[in-house]
C-alpha cells in the first residue's frame, strides 16, 4: 500500500533525524523493536492512537506524519482490525454458551415454542457473526486463517485471494477460511445430535483441533503447507 510506505519511511526519517535506535523508539512506543522494523519496510501500519504517539515523541505536528487521507485509511484499518478482534471473541462465546443453552433446552419447562425460540435466537446470533467476519474477511482479501492472524496482528498487506476469477473453485478457494468455519460448525451440530458430543468437553475439543489440522490439509496454497514443504527442501 503506497500509504503505508509513506508513513514508513517518515518514521524512519524522523527517529534517524532524532538519533534514536528502533530498539530506542520501541522502548517509548511500548512495542518490539520488530513492530518498529515492519512499520518502516511498510509491512505493518501503526493505529491512529499509536501514530499521534510517535508525533509526540517527534516533536512534530501529526500532520507531518500522515496526510489526511493516510490518517483516514489508518482509522479505518485500525477499526476494522478491532472489530475483527472483537466478533472472534463474541463467536467464542456463542461457541461456549452452547453448552448450558443445550443443557437448557434439555430440561422439560423450555420445551415447545420456548425452546425453539432460543435455539432460533442462538443460530441468528452465530449466523450474523459469521456474516460480519465473512463480510471483513473478503473486504481485506484474506482467505485462510494465517492471513486473518497476521491482519489482526497489524499485517496490512493484502490478502492472497484473487477476485478477477469468477469460477467455483475460485470462489472456494477466495472464501475458504469461512466455508470450514461454516462447514465445521454444522458437520458438529450433526455428530452432536448423533452421539451428543457436546456432553464431552474433551470430545469437543478434539473435533476442533481434528478440524483445523483438516482444514489446513485441505488448503493446497495454505502458507504453514508451505514454509513446511520450503523447510523440507532446504534440508
Amino acid at each position: 500500500m503506497k500509504g503505508s510506505k509513506a508513513i514508513g519511511s517518515r518514521i524512519r526519517v524522523h527517529r534517524e533525524a532524532l538519533g534514536m535506535s528502533q530498539e530506542e523508539l520501541a522502548c517509548a512506543c511500548h512495542v518490539s523493536r520488530q513492530t518498529i522494523s515492519s512499520w518502516e519496510n511498510a509491512k505493518t501500519l501503526p493505529d491512529i492512537q499509536t501514530v499521534a504517539s510517535l508525533a509526540n515523541i517527534f516533536d512534530i505536528e501529526l500532520e507531518e506524519l500522515v496526510s489526511d487521507e493516510e490518517a483516514r485509511v489508518a482509522k479505518r484499518i485500525s477499526a476494522d482490525r478491532r472489530e475483527l478482534k472483537l466478533l472472534w471473541i463474541v463467536l467464542l462465546g456463542i461457541a461456549i454458551l452452547y453448552f448450558p443453552v443445550d443443557k437448557l433446552l434439555e430440561d422439560k419447562t423450555y420445551q415447545g415454542n420456548l425452546s425453539l425460540v432460543i435455539m432460533l435466537l442462538f443460530l441468528a446470533a452465530l449466523a450474523a457473526t459469521i456474516g460480519r467476519i465473512a463480510f471483513l474477511t473478503r473486504k481485506h482479501h484474506l482467505s485462510n486463517d494465517v492471513e486473518v492472524g497476521d491482519y489482526m496482528l497489524g499485517d496490512i498487506k493484502k490478502g492472497s485471494a484473487d477476485r478477477a476469477d469468477s469460477s467455483f473453485a475460485s470462489f472456494v478457494k477466495r472464501n475458504y477460511f469461512i466455508i470450514s468455519i461454516i462447514v465445521g460448525m454444522l458437520f458438529w451440530f450433526v455428530l452432536d445430535v448423533v452421539f451428543a458430543l457436546s456432553e464431552s468437553l474433551p470430545a469437543t475439543i478434539a473435533f476442533a483441533v481434528l478440524w483445523i489440522v483438516l482444514e489446513i490439509l485441505l488448503d493446497p496454497s495454505h502458507p504453514l503447507k508451505e514454509a513446511l514443504s520450503n523447510k523440507k527442501h532446504r534440508e
